[in-house]
């Protein structure tokens, strides 16, 4: 894996992390993400995910903890991101609903991931030319826009100072 693991991001978050994450993941379309779990496993490519190990709550242990769906999910879509748009079920749509729970919590697991995502983090909502707002979209989509815009502010805003 080239970027950061999900796993690990899981085991060292803090519980308001870990709740977020919870809510960011209920944000995204499941029919999405299973239609593309589908189609890794009709390819014949592992999908599997161990649970992973981590300190015990004790500090004195080691102990398999387990990982929810959004963990599992994205670990899935970065160990096979070299295949996105070249299986079919696998898309660039799909990778990013994927990893999107995890990347509004944790930042990105994949250093091409800011640039190669862009597009379903803001242009899923308006119109890429105008900024017109979309019809049919979500009030979900509409906030995960938000929060994507306002995060560029703040990171551009970092980069001044």
């Amino acid at each position: 894996m080239s970027g950061p693991d999900p796993a690990r991001l899981y085991l060292d978050a803090t519980p308001v992390q870990r709740a977020r994450l919870d809510r960011a993941y209920l944000a995204r379309s499941a029919d999405l993400i299973g239609s593309a779990l589908a189609a890794l496993n009709a390819a014949g490519l592992d999908t599997s995910v161990p649970d992973a190990t981590g300190t015990s709550g004790s500090g004195t242990g080691v102990a398999a903890v387990p990982v929810p769906e959004a963990v599992r999910v994205a670990e899935v879509a970065v160990r096979h991101r070299h295949l996105v748009g070249r299986l079919p079920g696998f898309g660039p749509d799909a990778y990013a609903e994927m990893v999107a729970a995890i990347r509004a919590v944790f930042g990105e697991l994949h250093p091409d991931d800011v640039g190669d995502l862009a597009p379903f983090d803001l242009w899923a909502v308006q119109d890429r030319h105008t900024g017109e707002p979309l019809p049919g979209v979500t009030g979900a989509e509409r906030n995960r826009a938000r929060r994507a815009v306002g995060l560029l502010r703040r990171s551009a805003a970092d980069a001044i100072t």
